[in-house]
């Protein structure tokens, strides 16, 4: 028994732009403290995000000296990828 079938109704294909030119954008005065903005933002919105971003900039990390206390091989990944093998395009 379905209590409100108007959740299972489909809903509305929600499409989103994505930005195919991005802007480097410090959040530090490390130059290594480097993310990406992307460019079909309005100057609000670019404003609103950096400062935002800015504000939590200790919640990213940028290298992995970054991860204190997490185990260097616990947050690397490799592919095993037989190099005998061309890379395909």
């Amino acid at each position: 028994m379905i209590d409100h079938p108007e959740i299972y109704e489909k809903k509305p294909e929600v499409r989103t732009k994505v930005a195919k030119e991005l802007v480097k954008f410090c959040l530090g005065s490390i130059e290594k403290e480097v993310t990406k903005v992307g460019c079909i933002l309005n100057n609000q919105q670019k404003q609103d995000l950096t400062e935002l971003l800015v504000l939590y900039k200790s919640n990213f990390i940028f290298c992995p000296e970054d991860m204190l206390g997490i185990n260097y091989e616990l947050a690397s990944h490799w592919l095993s990828v037989d190099l005998s093998f061309p890379p395909v395009r």
